[in-house]
């Protein structure tokens, strides 16, 4: 009897060990398991920036384009109709007003013009989506830094439906209309915000420590 008494601190020390042993593992399966899952966010979260920054800086590129082209059609058409030339108050009423006036080759601008449009309705809904679904950039106000990018990406929201409203009633059922500009001589709505990039920019660097080649400032 007293020697089965004297076995058991042994047998209970060496269980209590095991199972130490045991929730160690646990545990630190369970630690490595947190920080595969706060990576795998993180990385999820700044592939979600980078393609919000990929489609800005998509857009942008249709959008030089497209007004560069408007600019010289507007040239072209004043220096081809010289006194019957009537203008206009926006680029989009100088192209309405001669659509009926220009020739083939001017007919031709004006279709890749209407083109772009309909590409950045396209690149416009896909960033109106991705705010949408957004739930981790719009709301969060903790630093300065995320309370200026949050601004900045609620400014960017209104602008889009705005922009999309105008486009629906703008281009697919009137043939003449070619450009959807919001912030022009016209003032139909308000403009993108121009303060997003950077705000973008500074983000990325302070939070992945890394940035993003847009190609230039708007």
């Amino acid at each position: 009897m007293l020697t089965s008494l004297s076995q058991l601190p042994e047998w209970l020390g060496a269980a209590a060990i095991a199972a130490a042993i045991s929730l160690l593992g646990f545990a630190g399966k369970f630690i490595i398991d947190l920080i595969r899952s706060y990576k795998e966010r993180r990385r999820k979260r700044f592939a979600k920036l980078i393609e919000l920054c990929s489609l800005l800086n998509a857009s942008f590129e249709v959008y030089k384009k497209q007004n560069s082209m408007a600019r010289i059609l507007c040239e072209q058409l004043r220096d081809r109709l010289g006194q019957t030339y009537i203008g206009g108050n926006t680029m989009d009423a100088i192209l309405s007003n001669h659509f009926t006036s220009m020739n083939e080759r001017e007919l031709e601008t004006h279709a890749v013009i209407r083109g772009y449009s309909n590409a950045l309705h396209d690149l416009n809904t896909r960033m109106l989506n991705w705010l949408q679904q957004d739930f981790d950039y719009k709301t969060r106000s903790k630093t300065d830094l995320q309370k200026d990018l949050s601004l900045q990406l609620n400014r960017l929201e209104t602008h889009l439906y705005l922009w999309i409203a105008k486009y629906n009633v703008w281009i697919p059922p009137i043939p003449h209309h070619s450009l959807v500009y919001l912030k022009d001589e016209a003032y139909h709505g308000t403009g993108f915000p121009k303060a997003l990039e950077g705000s973008l920019v500074r983000f990325l660097e302070v939070r992945h420590h890394t940035t993003f080649p847009f190609n230039e400032k708007r």
